[in-house]
């Protein structure tokens, strides 16, 4: 649970689920930084290049823009996440996380990792 500057009371893994139903996205996690709400997603790349494919985009040019579709997406999640959850539970910012979040043998994230 994360404590807001307002009192109140913001549980991660609701947000969380939001996330994780968008098309794109594999998992995520959300965490408290400097008194944000921030994000960290791990994107589903087969979904990715398939729906820029779709869009008529070649491979060559999901590489050559990646960082820019990259960000659209990151943006398209926030503004995704943002419109379903309460006011003092919107997101600041929506980080990519790259490779695959490290797990317990449960198939937890392990947060204390990455809330640095």
């Amino acid at each position: 649970m994360i404590l807001s500057a307002s009192g109140e009371n913001i549980y991660p893994e609701e947000i969380e689920d939001v996330i994780n139903k968008h098309e794109f996205v594999l998992e995520s996690m959300v965490y408290e930084m400097k008194g944000k709400l921030v994000a960290k997603v791990h994107l589903n790349k087969e979904v990715v290049e398939n729906y820029y494919n779709d869009l008529k985009h070649s491979a060559k040019d999901w590489q050559h823009n990646a960082e820019e579709k990259s960000k659209k997406i990151m943006d398209d999640i926030m503004h995704h996440v943002n419109s379903k959850v309460a006011r003092f539970s919107k997101l600041n910012s929506v980080v990519e996380q790259h490779e695959p979040f490290e797990k317990t043998p449960t198939q937890k994230i392990k947060r204390f990792i990455y809330n640095k």
